[in-house]
């Protein structure tokens, strides 16, 4: 599996591509999408996907680092689009921060993609149990 660096976009292209994704890291992980989200990129390019990742420093100006994460993927599509021809509409798939990302970044006028978010659990398998309705605190006391 070679990944091809396309300015600030990660990029692993199979043989015969049969869709895309678009994927936007959380914000520890974002720098190397390549490295941080290997596994799993890599399997949905296994399975035929393009996968666009998008490499990034997170900021406090979210909207502009959306903006920026839309105008990247439209390029690489574009170029996907000359080296294969029409794809369907790509699957627009961020974890944590990524995924408020994602749609904040959608152009005006598209057609929008579809949307996934993930999200890991902060705590170890099986031992996050919500408390019970009588456990609960209340407020003064």
């Amino acid at each position: 599996m070679d990944w091809r660096q396309q300015g600030k976009i990660w990029q692993l292209r199979p043989s015969r591509p049969l869709g895309q994704v678009d994927f936007i890291g959380g914000s520890y992980l974002a720098a190397t999408p390549q490295v941080s989200y290997r596994r799993l990129l890599e399997d949905l390019s296994n399975n035929g996907l393009v996968v666009n990742a998008w490499a990034y420093v997170p900021g406090f100006d979210h909207q502009s680092q959306a903006r920026e994460a839309w105008t990247e993927f439209r390029s690489a599509r574009k170029q996907l689009e000359e080296r294969y021809g029409q794809l369907p509409l790509p699957l627009r798939l961020g974890h944590s921060l990524g995924c408020k990302l994602q749609p904040a970044g959608s152009g005006r006028g598209e057609e929008q993609p579809r949307f996934g978010g993930f999200e890991f659990q902060q705590f170890p398998g099986g031992s996050f149990d919500p408390p019970a309705r009588g456990d609960r605190p209340t407020a003064g006391g």
